[in-house]
């Protein structure tokens, strides 16, 4: 849910992008509802919260849901 929300309202290539570099912990999803027990992190500072983590499997699969999505509207 915290990574969906990270990425609403984004455009589709920025989203992937943004997705692959929490991959490779050069961005960070920030935490902002479900936080309890999540520790802070410096790079939250960029994005003006405090609590973010690097969630790694879920951005996986929202990569290639993006990618699906993608390739459906090409093909329409």
């Amino acid at each position: 849910m915290e990574t969906a929300n990270a990425i609403s309202g984004m455009n589709l290539l920025k989203a992937i992008e943004y997705l692959e570099n929490v991959i490779e912990h050069k961005a960070i999803v920030p935490f902002r509802v479900h936080n309890g027990g999540i520790g802070r992190k410096g790079l939250c500072r960029q994005i003006g919260f405090t609590n973010g983590r690097f969630p790694e499997k879920s951005c996986r699969y929202l990569i290639a849901l993006l990618k699906n999505l993608k390739s459906n509207a090409e093909h329409r």
